[in-house]
């Protein structure tokens, strides 16, 4: 299951692809990309021409349309990465799970062409939900989701400090978007599935964002 941060993540890369067409063929970087194809088939079952190179901690080589070259090194330190030569970059689901986040801003602003962009979909700490993820062990954190986890450290505080350290390093904060889905974590489990449904839908009517635990973000480089 996708969750709305993630639509909207994609929404925005096609937004941007769109707006572009017809010009030079754009690179764009998948930062965590892990083995997921699934962002970069979805772009390109809309019929963009692009290509996408992928970072990742861990060795995931992919081959074929439209991937370039597959980085395996950390966000904070991506040395191996061309300065100034993509056109928008993405992450789903990975400042979370950095622990130096004014290096890896920085890092992001050297990779991007001027005026690039940066997307990212991400939890909000503030929200009850992952309130509780900062106290429960890795293995629990399994149990929930189904699948494989990575530690968190939730560098950023809430949004805006967030923001501010991007802004440091350089960039605009452009949109901010919150919804919320405890139900995208807790749909497998009869009854709570159903009490996180009618939850969503009351902190949803109440706008409250600080209680949303989906968030979208962009930014612009100066």
């Amino acid at each position: 299951m996708q969750t709305p941060a993630t639509k909207h993540l994609i929404s925005k890369v096609t937004l941007f692809l769109h707006e572009r067409r017809g010009s030079d063929r754009l690179k764009l970087l998948n930062i965590g990309a892990g083995r997921s194809l699934s962002i970069e088939n979805q772009l390109m079952s809309n019929g963009f021409s692009f290509v996408c190179d992928r970072v990742d901690a861990e060795n995931w080589p992919v081959a074929g349309e439209p991937f370039g070259q597959c980085y395996q090194c950390q966000v904070e330190s991506m040395r191996p990465v061309e300065s100034t030569a993509y056109d928008l970059a993405f992450a789903n689901y990975l400042l979370e799970h950095i622990q130096n986040l004014p290096k890896a801003a920085s890092e992001i602003y050297r990779i991007l062409k001027p005026r690039g962009i940066f997307v990212a979909a991400i939890p909000n700490p503030t929200a009850p939900e992952f309130l509780l993820a900062k106290l429960t062990p890795l293995w629990f954190h399994k149990l929930i989701r189904g699948t494989r986890v990575w530690e968190t450290y939730y560098a950023y505080q809430d949004l805006p400090s967030l923001s501010h350290i991007f802004e440091r390093a350089g960039f605009d904060t452009v949109e901010i978007s919150y919804w919320p889905c405890t139900l995208c974590y807790l749909e497998r489990f009869v009854v709570l599935n159903r009490l996180a449904a009618l939850y969503d839908k009351v902190v949803d009517k109440m706008k409250l964002k600080r209680f949303m635990g989906n968030v979208c973000i962009t930014f612009r480089k100066l």
